[in-house]
Protein backbone atom coordinates (compact mmCIF):
# COMPACT_ATOMS: atom_id res chain seq x y z
CA UNK A 1 0.00 0.00 0.00
CA UNK A 2 2.72 2.45 0.70
CA UNK A 3 3.81 2.18 -3.13
CA UNK A 4 0.52 3.22 -4.41
CA UNK A 5 0.50 6.08 -2.37
CA UNK A 6 4.11 7.18 -3.20
CA UNK A 7 3.30 6.58 -6.29
CA UNK A 8 -0.19 8.60 -6.45
CA UNK A 9 1.57 11.63 -4.82
CA UNK A 10 4.51 11.49 -7.66
CA UNK A 11 1.97 11.55 -10.31
CA UNK A 12 -0.10 14.42 -8.51
CA UNK A 13 2.90 16.13 -7.98
CA UNK A 14 4.47 15.92 -11.54
CA UNK A 15 0.74 16.95 -12.92
CA UNK A 16 0.38 20.27 -10.75
CA UNK A 17 4.23 21.19 -11.49
CA UNK A 18 3.98 20.35 -15.39
CA UNK A 19 0.72 22.39 -15.64
CA UNK A 20 2.11 25.07 -13.47
CA UNK A 21 5.42 24.89 -15.96
CA UNK A 22 3.31 24.96 -19.13
CA UNK A 23 1.80 28.34 -17.76
CA UNK A 24 4.91 29.77 -16.57
CA UNK A 25 6.64 28.87 -19.89
CA UNK A 26 3.49 30.53 -22.25
CA UNK A 27 1.58 33.02 -20.27
CA UNK A 28 2.39 36.68 -21.36
CA UNK A 29 4.24 37.60 -18.11
CA UNK A 30 6.16 40.96 -17.94
CA UNK A 31 9.38 40.23 -16.66
CA UNK A 32 11.15 43.03 -17.48
CA UNK A 33 10.50 44.39 -14.17
CA UNK A 34 12.21 41.23 -12.37
CA UNK A 35 15.02 41.17 -14.46
CA UNK A 36 15.76 45.00 -13.67
CA UNK A 37 15.78 44.71 -10.04
CA UNK A 38 18.26 42.05 -10.21
CA UNK A 39 20.15 43.33 -12.19
CA UNK A 40 20.00 46.61 -9.79
CA UNK A 41 20.79 44.66 -6.88
CA UNK A 42 24.29 42.70 -8.92
CA UNK A 43 25.39 45.96 -10.06
CA UNK A 44 25.24 47.34 -5.89
CA UNK A 45 27.26 43.67 -5.54
CA UNK A 46 29.57 45.16 -8.31
CA UNK A 47 28.44 42.63 -10.96
CA UNK A 48 27.14 44.33 -14.53
CA UNK A 49 25.00 43.66 -16.82
CA UNK A 50 26.27 42.38 -20.27
CA UNK A 51 23.91 41.15 -22.79
CA UNK A 52 25.81 37.29 -22.20
CA UNK A 53 25.11 37.30 -18.88
CA UNK A 54 21.79 38.28 -19.43
CA UNK A 55 21.85 34.85 -21.45
CA UNK A 56 23.65 32.80 -19.56
CA UNK A 57 21.06 33.16 -16.38
CA UNK A 58 18.12 32.81 -18.78
CA UNK A 59 19.38 29.47 -19.61
CA UNK A 60 20.38 28.44 -16.28
CA UNK A 61 16.91 29.44 -14.93
CA UNK A 62 15.49 27.20 -17.80
CA UNK A 63 17.57 24.06 -17.03
CA UNK A 64 16.34 24.79 -13.36
CA UNK A 65 12.98 24.79 -14.48
CA UNK A 66 12.77 21.06 -16.20
CA UNK A 67 15.21 19.68 -12.71
CA UNK A 68 12.36 19.08 -10.62
CA UNK A 69 10.08 17.72 -13.19
CA UNK A 70 11.89 15.21 -14.76
CA UNK A 71 13.28 13.90 -11.39
CA UNK A 72 9.66 13.65 -10.54
CA UNK A 73 8.60 11.89 -13.82
CA UNK A 74 11.80 9.69 -13.71
CA UNK A 75 10.52 8.31 -10.13
CA UNK A 76 7.25 7.39 -11.89
CA UNK A 77 8.58 5.96 -14.87
CA UNK A 78 10.87 3.99 -12.19
CA UNK A 79 8.01 2.56 -10.39
CA UNK A 80 10.03 1.45 -7.53
CA UNK A 81 12.94 0.27 -9.13
CA UNK A 82 16.64 1.25 -9.56
CA UNK A 83 16.59 2.88 -13.04
CA UNK A 84 17.61 1.66 -15.96
CA UNK A 85 18.65 3.02 -19.47
CA UNK A 86 14.59 2.67 -20.41
CA UNK A 87 13.82 5.00 -17.76
CA UNK A 88 15.97 7.41 -18.64
CA UNK A 89 15.67 7.47 -22.09
CA UNK A 90 11.52 7.49 -21.05
CA UNK A 91 11.97 10.64 -19.03
CA UNK A 92 14.30 12.34 -21.82
CA UNK A 93 12.11 12.02 -24.27
CA UNK A 94 8.89 13.06 -22.66
CA UNK A 95 10.81 16.20 -21.85
CA UNK A 96 12.25 16.77 -24.79
CA UNK A 97 8.56 16.26 -26.76
CA UNK A 98 7.29 19.05 -23.46
CA UNK A 99 10.27 21.28 -24.66
CA UNK A 100 10.05 21.73 -27.95
CA UNK A 101 6.09 21.93 -27.62
CA UNK A 102 6.40 24.63 -25.42
CA UNK A 103 8.68 26.44 -27.67
CA UNK A 104 6.46 25.83 -30.57
CA UNK A 105 3.52 27.02 -28.72
CA UNK A 106 5.77 30.15 -28.29
CA UNK A 107 6.04 31.26 -31.82
CA UNK A 108 2.04 32.10 -32.07
CA UNK A 109 2.81 34.17 -28.88
CA UNK A 110 3.44 37.98 -29.67
CA UNK A 111 4.60 38.80 -26.01
CA UNK A 112 7.23 35.14 -25.93
CA UNK A 113 9.75 34.31 -28.43
CA UNK A 114 10.95 30.97 -29.39
CA UNK A 115 14.54 29.53 -29.15
CA UNK A 116 16.18 26.05 -29.78
CA UNK A 117 18.55 27.35 -26.83
CA UNK A 118 15.45 27.34 -24.55
CA UNK A 119 14.85 23.86 -25.74
CA UNK A 120 18.60 22.70 -25.05
CA UNK A 121 18.56 24.27 -21.58
CA UNK A 122 15.09 22.70 -20.72
CA UNK A 123 16.35 19.09 -21.86
CA UNK A 124 20.06 19.48 -19.94
CA UNK A 125 17.75 20.39 -17.06
CA UNK A 126 16.06 16.99 -17.25
CA UNK A 127 19.04 15.41 -17.39
CA UNK A 128 20.20 17.01 -14.22
CA UNK A 129 17.16 16.03 -13.01
CA UNK A 130 16.93 12.64 -14.12
CA UNK A 131 20.71 12.19 -12.46
CA UNK A 132 19.46 13.64 -9.26
CA UNK A 133 16.69 11.57 -8.70
CA UNK A 134 19.01 8.01 -10.21
CA UNK A 135 21.73 8.47 -7.86
CA UNK A 136 19.70 9.33 -4.64
CA UNK A 137 16.92 6.64 -4.94
CA UNK A 138 17.50 4.47 -8.06
CA UNK A 139 20.58 2.13 -6.23
CA UNK A 140 18.85 0.63 -3.18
Amino acid sequence: MPFVRRHTALVVAASVYAAALVVLLVAPLNIVHYHSRFWELMWRCGIRWTALREKALDEILNAALFVPLAALFHGLCRGGKPFSRRTICETLSVATILAIGIETIQIFLPSRHASIADVMAYVIGAAIGVGLDATSKGRK
